[in-house]
Parts: C-alpha cells; structure tokens; sequence
C-alpha cells in the first residue's frame, strides 16, 4: 500500500508541475523575494500536504519532512524568510553565481521550508529542495 501511495504522490506532484509550467511567467512574479500564490503552488502545497499527513511515512521521510497537521503547511508570504530560502536554493541547486530571483517558499511546521523557483530543472524536471528552520540543504525533492 506505502508503494501505491508513493506512485500516486509523484505522480500528482509531477502532473503539478507540469500545469505550472504552463503558467506564464508574469502570472507568478509578484515583486520581492516572495512569489506569491497561484494555481500551481495551491496544487503544489496539496502534494505537500497528502504526503506529511499520511499515515505511510515512506514518502515523508524521503522528503525528511515531519508529521504535521495539514493547517501547519503554509504559503511563506515574509519577504525576508523568502530572502534566505532563495540564497539557500541557488546555492542547493547549484546556481549560486546567478541573480537571486523571488521564490515560493511553503513552510512545513516550525522545521522546514520547501523552495523552488519555477525556472531550474534538470532533464525536464524542476527542483524543489528542502531546508530546515536554519535555511540548510536537506534534501532535493525532484530534480
């Protein structure tokens, strides 16, 4: 059943990204370090929220996301959390010489942040890491 239930969860979360990338650009910019929310994320954050409130823990652990509460996963709207995350990501992902764009930033508990930009992928997939409270790498989620 945990395998079903992983299979089902990338799958939505790749099918999520996809409908994202359709979305023009300009859709997404808000200004400041924080992206702010739109279709793709709201799908993006359901993900986020059916795997750290799942009894399966395989998929959670994975991800190293805790357990928590769907009310506990929130869209990051502070620019300066946004600001961290977003130096956090480009050096994660790799691109720490580039300009640090804005980023969505969902905040999962009090120990983790989820980030991802919109626009870095690898083989047609796009990054998304995790960081704990102190903006260090845990881990990529796609990429």
């Amino acid at each position: 059943m945990s395998n079903r239930f992983s299979i089902r969860l990338c799958r939505l979360i790749t099918i999520s990204i996809i409908v994202g990338c359709a979305w023009p650009t300009q859709l997404r910019a808000q200004g400041g370090s924080c992206l702010g929310s739109d279709p793709f994320v709201s799908n993006f954050k359901k993900n986020i929220v059916s795997a750290v409130t799942a009894a399966d823990s395989a998929t959670r652990n994975a991800f190293k996301l805790p357990a928590v509460s769907a009310s506990s996963v929130s869209l990051v709207t502070t620019d300066s959390i946004c600001a961290l995350a977003a130096l956090a990501f480009h050096a994660a992902i790799g691109i720490a010489g580039e300009p640090v764009g804005p980023v969505w930033v969902l905040q999962v508990g009090p120990t983790r942040y989820v980030v991802f930009d919109g626009k870095h992928e690898i083989a047609g997939r796009e990054h998304q890491v995790v960081l704990d409270a102190n903006f260090q790498y845990l881990v990529t989620i796609w990429g």
